[in-house]
């Protein structure tokens, strides 16, 4: 190892720390930032959640409250399962490239791609939806709610 002035070691010391202290201080603020706005943004999307829930406890009372539960319920699980852990394994892969410095092993899709799954996706929701209503009969079961009356096979 080389031996350094004195006088070197002394101002070199101070300005690694220095500027050690001013990433660590752009790196918290990039932090709170970053917090501030996903937190922001569930903030809202609760206060949107509720105004939806009232809205809907008012036109369909409180039976339909309880089938709007349930098609919740049976929604979370499909979206579950159709994601078949994507977002896991993507955020994974980037993670690993981005710890070897290798940034084109991360696939960007192309907006043919994104346009194709929204066209299919979109496709299989109305597709679905038609179904279950026809086999359900989700739209007298909603009708019978709305007037009081109990829902019947």
């Amino acid at each position: 190892m080389p031996v350094l002035p004195d006088d070197y070691k002394r101002s070199a010391q101070p300005d690694a720390l220095a500027a050690r202290q001013a990433d660590d201080r752009a790196s918290y603020g990039q932090i709170f930032r970053t917090t501030s706005l996903i937190e922001g943004a569930s903030v809202i999307n609760l206060l949107f959640g509720v105004v939806r829930t009232k809205v809907i406890a008012i036109l369909l009372g409180p039976a339909g409250i309880g089938l709007l539960g349930i098609l919740n319920a049976l929604m979370t699980a499909a979206v579950t399962i159709s994601q078949m852990g994507l977002g896991t394994v993507g955020t994974r892969q980037i993670a690993e490239a981005h710890a070897t410095g290798d940034m084109t092993r991360i696939l960007a899709p192309s907006p043919l791609s994104i346009t194709a799954g929204a066209v299919v996706g979109s496709a299989n929701a109305f597709y679905f939806a038609i179904e279950l209503n026809r086999k359900l009969g989700l739209a007298r079961i909603v009708n019978r709610f709305r007037r009081g009356g109990r829902a019947q096979n």
